[in-house]
């Protein structure tokens, strides 16, 4: 947990807590804990989203596939997709944005349509800046192997 107030970072690990947990911060992004991002993803995306007036930064991202070379995914491409944005607190909780606690498989899709069509606000980046691993690991994985096992029974 890393706290630095005054214009700064202030990165905070919350594991699934959700937007309602953001108490002292004006925007947010998100990171999943096996990819990877820029060391100048959170100052770029930042200054982007708030000099624009932006209610979201949204960047193209790079998506690592373990059976090849990493690609892009442009910004057209991306919008189900959470890595790569900074979005505006306030925009997010005026319009009841958040995640749901009963979508568990693809939450972030959820989240991200809601929040990039429910405003003309945006602020595009052209460099990927955010890198995306295919991980086959991963918890979202796991749930989704889960959620078909069950749903199959």
């Amino acid at each position: 947990r890393f706290e630095i107030i005054k214009d700064k970072l202030i990165l905070i690990y919350i594991p699934s807590m959700g937007i309602d947990n953001i108490k002292r911060c004006d925007y947010v992004s998100f990171c999943d804990a096996d990819d990877m991002v820029t060391p100048y993803y959170v100052d770029t995306l930042y200054t982007l989203t708030k000099s624009a007036g932006a209610d979201i930064g949204i960047s193209p991202i790079f998506v690592e596939k373990k059976a090849g070379m990493p690609r892009i995914i442009e910004l057209e491409d991306c919008t189900t997709w959470l890595h790569g944005k900074c979005y505006k607190v306030d925009y997010l909780r005026k319009n009841n944005i958040r995640f749901y606690d009963d979508i568990r498989c693809n939450e972030d899709g959820a989240f991200n349509l809601l929040a990039v069509n429910m405003t003309q606000k945006r602020q595009k980046l052209s460099t990927p800046v955010y890198l995306w691993r295919d991980y086959k690991g991963s918890i979202t994985r796991g749930d989704v192997l889960k959620f078909s096992q069950e749903g199959n029974q």
